[in-house]
């Protein structure tokens, strides 16, 4: 299974309804290629958020910094994505 963490474009922020100025930054989660959600900041690496693609619901880091968040996240989606090839 192939995880991508990578900074947002304006075509996947469009398709995923969010507005990158409501954050200091919007980065696209892949798995295998696919755009699976958005992991976004909310104050200088601090108020992490990954919002599901299918859902729109946000999951909250609280107070992890950026890379503990991140690191995190990517244990989340290894788990929910399991079985992905």
């Amino acid at each position: 299974m192939m995880i991508k963490i990578k900074k947002a474009s304006q075509k996947e922020l469009a398709e995923m309804n969010i507005d990158a100025m409501d954050f200091e930054a919007v980065e696209t989660v892949e798995v295998n290629d696919r755009t699976v959600g958005a992991f976004v900041t909310t104050e200088e690496g601090w108020g992490c958020q990954y919002i599901d693609s299918k859902t729109g619901q946000a999951l909250d880091f609280g107070d992890a910094d950026y890379s503990t968040a991140k690191s995190k996240l990517r244990k989340m989606i290894k788990a929910i994505y399991a079985d992905a090839k």
